[in-house]
């Protein structure tokens, strides 16, 4: 208020006074040259500087969330930005203030185009953000028929013999290569089968793991599921 030589108390209930008696007085020659109320300066700063002032609130943006347990929406407001904005004004013939439609406050300054996008990237945030609590709520609703899946699954692993590693595999070598070579089953010790054995379990073992890497890690890149590349290990071989 200054600018029309009034001083304005902070507190209730808001007093004036002239601010030739305020604080003016403590001031030095050239500030308060420069503080002189608009009426008695000689600069014509008045002249074609006449404005309106006002606040304007922006739009405010909303999200909302639906609860399933109590079947209640509960809307979320953001932040209210609110604005000061200006419009010049000009006297009309019969010495009335009016808008000054020529000179539109339109502020195109570096900071102005700033704030303006940082308002857009706020709101495409918001848009993001709405749009991906969205679709997990549509992923979180889905119902996959898991008994097709296990079918698949157990197509392969019957395809693939997995696991070679059982005593009936084992057994079913054993005889092969006895077979083969034209010896007897009792002809061979008991220390040298149950090391023929063992050889043939590790060897089984080993080609279980490679294959069953092999496998899991085809269905994972098939699926895009890597993320369950674990899971499905143990399910082949556990069941």
């Amino acid at each position: 208020m200054i600018s029309t030589g009034v001083e304005v108390s902070s507190e209730p209930p808001f007093e004036m006074r002239d601010i030739s008696d305020g604080f003016m007085k403590r001031l030095p020659e050239w500030l308060r040259e420069e503080l002189k109320p608009i009426d008695q300066r000689k600069d014509s700063v008045i002249i074609n500087s006449a404005h309106r002032f006002w606040i304007e609130a922006g739009q405010i943006t909303y999200e909302y969330h639906f609860g399933k347990k109590n079947n209640l929406i509960t809307y979320y407001l953001s932040d209210k930005p609110m604005c000061v904005k200006k419009q010049f004004m000009q006297y009309d013939e019969q010495g009335n203030l009016i808008d000054d439609l020529s000179k539109l406050d339109d502020d195109h300054s570096p900071e102005a185009q700033f704030i303006q996008r940082v308002i857009e990237l706020g709101v495409l945030v918001l848009f993001i953000r709405s749009t991906f609590e969205n679709i997990q709520k549509y992923l979180n609703n889905i119902r996959i028929k898991i008994d097709p899946v296990n079918d698949y699954l157990q197509r392969i692993r019957n395809q693939i013999s997995y696991p070679c590693a059982t005593d009936q595999e084992i057994d079913k070598i054993v005889n092969s290569v006895l077979s083969d070579q034209n010896i007897s089953y009792s002809a061979v010790s008991y220390e040298q089968m149950n090391e023929l054995k063992t050889k043939i379990r590790s060897q089984l073992i080993e080609a279980d793991e490679t294959n069953l890497n092999k496998i899991v890690e085809a269905i994972c890149e098939a699926c895009r599921g890597s993320h369950h590349m674990d899971m499905l290990k143990d399910w082949c071989q556990i069941g």
